[in-house]
């Protein structure tokens, strides 16, 4: 931990699922000697977490935040626990849904910003579910069977206080850099979330959460997203950009996007 914080990183990140043979991960102690040590070098952290047992333990050791939404209904004492220790929840909904959104509902491939920012031959390789290979079937299996119990959870965490963050855990099948994000807020709002408190677990809730100031106060990063059309009519808005401004200078999303447009892409049933 010594060398991670001499790097000044945002968070220090945390991989907990004990009595797990898929990924077997560090042992309750190991994981709360980390957070501990973390907290002496004054780091934020935040824990993976695959069940609300494992959750629960995390929360109890101190963590800032956990990360991922278990298949299970939200425990009350796991809720209560959350809200006295005042642990962020980073739900990551996109990465429990969106494969098989994307799958069931081909027509959210047609998005402008997504067709933007993804090459065309990954797309077309989420239309053509002929060669899906058994893993991924038995991953949309489990993201059907659990959809709705993990938009509940986010519910009852929400409603009852905990701070909400926006994240997707991009990288995994389904999921695409920057693009997820937007998605992550409509689901967010699925799990009902208001659009205002959406689009604050993306900026302000997250800005708070990271010690880094966001917006047009003096001292502010002075990173924006200017839109065509107001987010908190509908929070599908925010894939209308018009303009993004980072540390106060106006990206040229052109090449950007021309690059993005252009760079090999990643098959997912490969």
């Amino acid at each position: 931990m010594d060398s991670l914080a001499a790097r000044q990183p945002d968070v220090a990140k945390l991989i907990y699922n004990p009595n797990n043979d898929r990924y077997p991960s560090m042992d309750c102690a190991t994981m709360e000697a980390g957070i501990e040590a973390a907290q002496t070098h004054g780091l934020t952290t935040v824990v993976h977490v695959e069940t609300w047992a494992a959750a629960h333990q995390v929360v109890t050791a101190g963590a800032d935040a956990i990360t991922h939404a278990p298949p299970a209904p939200l425990p009350d004492s796991t809720l209560a626990a959350m809200r006295q220790q005042g642990t962020a929840w980073i739900p990551t909904l996109a990465v429990h849904t969106e494969l098989s959104n994307l799958i069931q509902r081909p027509r959210l491939l047609k998005k402008d910003l997504l067709r933007a920012v993804a090459d065309s031959v990954l797309l077309a390789a989420y239309r053509d579910t002929s060669g899906l290979p058994d893993q991924i079937r038995s991953w949309i299996d489990r993201q059907d069977e659990h959809q709705t119990t993990r938009l509940d959870a986010v519910r009852k965490a929400a409603n009852a206080g905990v701070p909400i963050l926006a994240g997707t855990d991009a990288g995994n099948p389904g999921l695409f850099q920057g693009y997820s994000l937007h998605r992550e807020l409509v689901l967010l709002t699925q799990a009902g979330l208001s659009n205002w408190n959406a689009l604050a677990a993306a900026t302000t809730a997250a800005g708070r959460f990271l010690d880094a100031p966001f917006g047009l106060q003096r001292g502010d990063r002075a990173n924006l997203l200017v839109l065509d059309a107001s987010p908190l009519e509908d929070v599908r808005h925010t894939q209308n950009i018009h303009r993004v401004i980072y540390r106060g200078q106006i990206v040229n999303r052109s090449d950007f996007l021309n690059e993005a447009a252009t760079s090999v892409p990643t098959v997912p049933t490969h």
